[in-house]
Formats: structure tokens, sequence, C-alpha cells
């Protein structure tokens, strides 16, 4: 158990340390069968740094994270691998990173925001699973969509490690 742990590199195996040696470690687990209970989707912008954190967070507890990016493509477009990988999942983990910088059409001020597709799949999976079985972690100063009353938001710079255990625990009952 994690709760009040670091996940870090450090805490990988060494031979994980490389992006290159985490995807094939992450593909080796994503190919075991899980409940579908006990599978997470993640969705993600650029910060791999936070994809694997809470990647190895949810194996470290017994689920199966999902990461669309290395499952096959089958020669489906990404809507359809979309569709295929939320069919039988159960939770959904929303990583809001400043990947991306925007801005109303008369404001002055950029603002730091999460991919375009972050936002796309976020609303998909809650109309798909619910709002209370998706939780987005956002880093600081990451603009969320307004509008959305009753979404799960967990800050990165609190304790979200354990935040998100909590929001996760009704899927182990």
């Amino acid at each position: 158990n994690v709760i009040g742990g670091v996940v870090n590199n450090r805490n990988l195996p060494h031979h994980l340390h490389s992006d290159e040696n985490q995807v094939k470690h992450m593909a080796k687990f994503e190919k075991m069968s899980a409940s579908p209970k006990r599978k997470i989707f993640i969705v993600h912008g650029h910060n791999d740094k936070l994809k694997y954190e809470v990647y190895q967070l949810l194996i470290e507890e017994g689920y199966e994270p999902v990461i669309l990016h290395l499952q096959a493509n089958d020669g489906d477009t990404i809507i359809e691998k979309l569709e295929k990988h939320f069919n039988d999942i159960a939770y959904a983990v929303v990583l809001y990173t400043s990947c991306d910088v925007g801005k109303a059409k008369n404001d002055t001020i950029y603002r730091s925001r999460a991919r375009q597709n972050v936002v796309f799949e976020h609303g998909y999976l809650i109309s798909k699973l619910g709002r209370s079985n998706v939780a987005a972690i956002v880093e600081d100063n990451v603009e969320t969509p307004g509008d959305m009353a009753g979404i799960i938001y967990i800050k990165q710079s609190d304790d979200w490690r354990y935040n998100l255990l909590k929001e996760l625990k009704k899927l182990k009952s």
C-alpha cells in the first residue's frame, strides 16, 4: 500500500527507469486479463511522469490499468479503439496536465490546459461510466472545463495518491 508513501522512479525496478522499458513492462501487465471491476482506464496528455506514477499505483493496489497507446490498433480508428476499451472498464482516471495553452477569444491571458483529447475523453467517459466512476487529477494552475458540477477533481499538489485510492475503494467491495 502506498498511501502516504512516495511513488517515483526510485521505487521502480532498475530495468524500468527508461521510458522504453516502462512501456514494455506496462504492456506486459495490460495483456493479463482481469475482471472488468478491476480495469481502470488512464486518460493522459504528454506528462509521462504522472502517467507512470498513476499506472504504478494502480498496479500496486491490484487494479489493471489500461492505457490506449499500449493497446493494439487492430486497424481501428482512435474512436473505435476508445469504444472497444471503454466497454470493459469500471473506472477512469483523467490526467489534466499542462500540455497546451489557450484563452477565450476576448481574454488577453493564456492559461495552461490539458490536451483537447483529454477533455473529450473525460466527457465521453462520464457519459459512459457516470460521474462517480471518473476522477481527474489536476495539475496546479491547469484549467478545467466550466459548467461541470459534480465532477471529481483531485489536485495533483495535494496527496493525490490517497485521494484517488479513497475514490477507488468502492471497486474493492
